[in-house]
């Protein structure tokens, strides 16, 4: 009988080292997990304000373009 109790002893605490090393893993992937929505978060974040930068730019280059094309157009006229 107390062998028995002794066995069952035992395997309660394996189990309990079973379970304190799952929750421990949990933990540590909760953890990992959160790190990387932070790195999307800022990587969402970048990728925003370099579109916009590239909106930005190619709107200036295009009124750029608008602006000098109609002179481009009269300087060329007026030489032929």
């Amino acid at each position: 009988m107390e062998a028995e109790r002794e066995g069952v002893r035992k395997s309660i605490d394996q189990d309990k080292e079973s379970h304190q090393k799952i929750l421990t893993s949990i933990e540590n992937s909760r953890e990992e997990l959160l790190k990387f929505q932070l790195e999307k978060a800022k990587l969402l974040g970048q990728i925003d304000r370099l579109l916009t930068l590239h909106s930005s730019i190619k709107d200036k280059i295009q009124s750029y373009h608008d602006k000098s094309a109609p002179r481009g157009r009269l300087l060329l006229s007026y030489l032929i």
